[in-house]
């Protein structure tokens, strides 16, 4: 009982220090590009927000040890979100457990696939010991890891892990002229604990080590290091009454390329994301979820090019930027079950943000605000879809009274679908 209570207490010191999952873990896709956060257009957070799944959504997909869950949404004209995730699992009252876990997130910035399978060995609970590899057609890419998790019951567990990243690399790459010099690791703690049947905590920490690929025959190297963590406290019920929330997510990330002979891509950001949210729920009828969201970026960006002056041609933020963006945004979304013969739903939304970004010295403000109108379809009690709309109400009153073809009527603001299948 007394080493219990010790635990307990270590536990939460750790939750105040440092989540659902992190996928952070080095993927040779993110090299492709190096990030440029300061691209993203003012509505990028609306979007991001009004495409979320109803807040139900999360309490079934924790229900269930398998499942599939894709989200795709509208950027612009040219670029879709889309978000995808699967898990599936043996019976987890045997010697041994397998699982499989695949999560692909595509944005304006990242591509980034995170594939993980897993055995993990159960003979001496509460301990478990699980050894991990991800899955490529390509050796050369693949990773392999082991895990420890302490776990007493079905809600409480620590897991502290290691990922050997790109091990066979050196060894098995097809690409000639090319090199990873440094080992290159991955290490991380996952940690979920309900300390009550109302108060829980979620934590998720992961490094990257520094990469450092050599592409000598493409002309060019590549750095790359990241830490990131995410802390996450809830109170309340979530399938009745009041359950609120808050969260904060840091992400540190810096990755440059260096050619031989020209330009080199240097790019350092730090990114905090907090937010809070208070959901009431009317089991079976509806959810109201009100929430606020306070995004702070900043990124620096610098290219060098001998080759290029910067000119009335060349535009000097093309080469080098400073940008430091800070949002402050709410939003109200409002859930209702339709009754008796159906399991169907709609949602409305109210979402706003209100934007700041520091570029060279200039300062420069944005207001954004979108309606959201949605359907929820439901297959069966464990399988949705979710057809949702946004409508501009700021591009609608700032083309008001539409007297010409420059200010006509524009008030799409974006469509978004997702599934849902748990099992």
């Amino acid at each position: 009982m007394y080493a219990s209570g010790i635990f307990n207490v270590l536990a939460l010191l750790i939750t105040i220090n440092l989540s659902q999952e992190l996928y952070g873990r080095f993927q040779q896709t993110d090299e492709q590009e190096v990030d440029r956060e300061d691209r993203i257009s003012s509505e990028n957070f609306n979007d991001e927000i009004s495409y979320r799944p109803p807040f139900f959504w999360q309490r079934l997909w924790d229900s269930k040890s398998m499942g599939l869950r894709a989200n795709g949404g509208s950027y612009n004209a040219k670029r879709f979100s889309y978000i995808e995730e699967i898990k599936l699992q043996s019976q987890e009252d045997r010697f041994a457990t397998f699982s499989y876990r695949q999560h692909r997130r595509q944005t304006m910035i990242v591509d980034i696939p995170d594939r993980e399978m897993r055995v993990s060995f159960n003979s001496l609970r509460p301990i478990h010991f699980s050894i991990m590899a991800d899955g490529d057609s390509y050796k050369a890419n693949a990773d392999f890891g082991t895990a420890v998790t302490f776990k007493p019951r079905p809600n409480r567990s620590l897991e502290l892990y290691l990922w050997k990243v790109d091990h066979l690399y050196n060894n098995k790459s097809e690409e000639e002229n090319a090199e990873m010099t440094n080992d290159n690791w991955t290490y991380g703690l996952r940690y979920r604990w309900y300390f009550s049947d109302k108060f829980h905590a979620h934590v998720t920490a992961e490094q990257d080590t520094p990469v450092q690929w050599q592409r000598e025959g493409l002309g060019y190297d590549y750095n790359y290091k990241q830490l990131e963590y995410k802390i996450l406290l809830g109170y309340g019920d979530p399938h009745r009454g009041w359950y609120s929330e808050v969260s904060w997510q840091d992400l540190r990330k810096s990755e440059s390329k260096i050619w031989a002979a020209g330009p080199a891509k240097d790019m350092t950001k730090k990114v905090s994301v907090y937010e809070w949210l208070i959901n009431f729920a009317k089991q079976g009828t509806s959810d109201t979820t009100i929430g606020a969201i306070f995004i702070q970026r900043d990124v620096d960006y610098e290219t060098s090019n001998p080759d290029v002056e910067v000119s009335d041609e060349v535009d000097p933020s093309d080469l080098s930027s400073d940008t430091f963006r800070k949002e402050l945004g709410h939003y109200l979304t409002y859930y209702y079950k339709l009754k008796k013969h159906t399991n169907h739903g709609f949602q409305y939304g109210y979402h706003a943000n209100h934007l700041s970004v520091t570029e060279s010295d200039k300062e420069k403000y944005r207001a954004e605000w979108k309606f959201q109108f949605a359907w929820d379809y439901t297959f069966d009690k464990n399988s949705h879809m979710f057809l949702n709309t946004s409508w501009d109400l700021d591009e609608m009153a700032r083309r008001y009274p539409y007297k010409t073809d420059e200010d006509r009527f524009r008030p799409w603001g974006g469509g978004n679908i997702q599934f849902i299948t748990v099992f």
